[in-house]
């Protein structure tokens, strides 16, 4: 098993893509969505940084001096102390957008299959109905392994890899209004949990501090708190 550094590391590996000297160069899923300016992730054994390709060198040199004060964390909920400082000094960059925080998970080694509800992996010629994962079968071929719940032809619940790599995975989950809180969350993502292991890969698990529900999810199925991350853009 990983340490928690090393699935830190694998983490950022797979939110983002980097240059040759570790420089975040984008979001490392469809589209050309761009990385934040600082990205910071803490875990008990260590913590990592990581900067956006553009930043000025004179500004990284700020950054730097600022997080490498940064303590290791006794406890991955409280809010890292470098915040108010880095903050001030991209300030006089440019304009701080939403800033983003959140705790990841990593999967027990036993994960339970799914049961009492039905789950299907999709395969490239399957058709859905519906609008709103119109764009799934375009772009399985990035984001597979990916596993739903349907409601006749319409997918309800969605669990996929919002991030590859050939090491790890990153799990996207939603599900639609009207068809929460019967175990369909947990039930996609146990079984892209699964599928993802079966390759030889590492299933993770993200999401926002206030994001309640898919904290409930990550508890229901026992997953294991590693790190906290901040994307500041």
């Amino acid at each position: 098993m990983p340490t928690k550094l090393q699935l830190l590391q694998m983490h950022a590996e797979a939110l983002y893509v980097h240059d040759a000297s570790g420089r975040m160069l984008r979001s490392n899923e469809p589209g050309d969505v761009p990385a934040p300016r600082v990205y910071l992730g803490r875990t008990t054994e260590g913590i990592i940084w990581r900067y956006r390709h553009d930043l000025p060198e004179e500004l990284v040199a700020v950054c730097e001096a600022i997080l490498a004060d940064e303590p290791v964390p006794v406890d991955i909920e409280r809010q890292a102390v470098s915040i108010r400082s880095l903050f001030i000094e991209l300030l006089r960059h440019a304009p701080v957008g939403y800033m983003w925080e959140g705790p990841a998970w990593y999967f027990p080694e036993r994960i339970d299959a799914p049961t009492g509800v039905e789950v299907v992996m999709v395969e490239p010629s399957m058709r859905f109905s519906g609008d709103r994962f119109t764009w799934l079968v375009d772009e399985l071929e990035l984001c597979h392994p990916a596993f739903v719940v349907l409601d006749g032809d319409r997918i309800v619940s969605l669990c996929h890899s919002s991030r590859n790599t050939p090491v790890a995975a990153e799990a996207g989950v939603e599900t639609l209004e009207g068809y929460r809180g019967r175990g369909y969350a947990v039930a996609v993502v146990a079984a892209w949990a699964r599928e993802v292991r079966a390759q030889g890969r590492i299933p993770l698990y993200s999401t926002h501090w206030e994001n309640l529900a898919s904290q409930g999810v990550a508890r229901r199925l026992g997953l294991i708190p590693y790190a906290a991350d901040m994307h500041l853009p």
